[in-house]
């Protein structure tokens, strides 16, 4: 008897743990920002509109959201990061910048330089190098504003 109560809480433990929600990872967080930032008629885009306009199965990305999927194909990846035009990296959820030494920066920099940042950020690895081309003169003098009017 008491090897059976063992056996029926050692299985009750492994069906609990499976029925626990996913920690949500970098890819979920980043993909609900780009999200919810991207408004289609007024309203942050939905799964589903999202799953239109990438190509990307509406499942694929409900599961990326609710962090049941972690790593997807790269092709499901090259479609979203296209459609919102940011880098893998970006919607990865990887920084450019370190936390910690992002953190120092970020408060030194000025609101024309942090806009420039994030085009950066999400601009695609071409973008990014006419980016930091356009860029290269702020450590000269060119102020940041200049080079943010000169990239839209």
């Amino acid at each position: 008897m008491f090897v059976n109560a063992q056996l029926h809480n050692g299985r009750a433990n492994q069906m609990a743990k499976a029925t626990q929600e996913p920690e949500l990872g970098p890819l979920a967080r980043s993909l609900a920002r780009l999200m919810a930032s991207h408004l289609v008629k007024g309203k942050p885009i939905s799964a589903n509109e999202l799953s239109k306009r990438s190509k990307v199965p509406q499942s694929t990305i409900t599961r990326m959201l609710s962090g049941y999927v972690t790593d997807p194909r790269a092709s499901s990846l090259e479609r979203i990061a296209a459609y919102f035009n940011v880098t893998l990296a970006a919607l990865r959820g990887e920084d450019v910048v370190p936390v910690v030494a992002g953190q120092q920066l970020l408060h030194r920099l000025s609101p024309d330089e942090l806009e420039l940042l994030m085009i950066y950020r999400s601009a695609n690895p071409t973008g990014q190098v006419a980016i930091a081309g356009a860029a290269s003169g702020i450590a000269s003098g060119v102020k940041a504003a200049e080079v943010v009017k000169k990239i839209r």
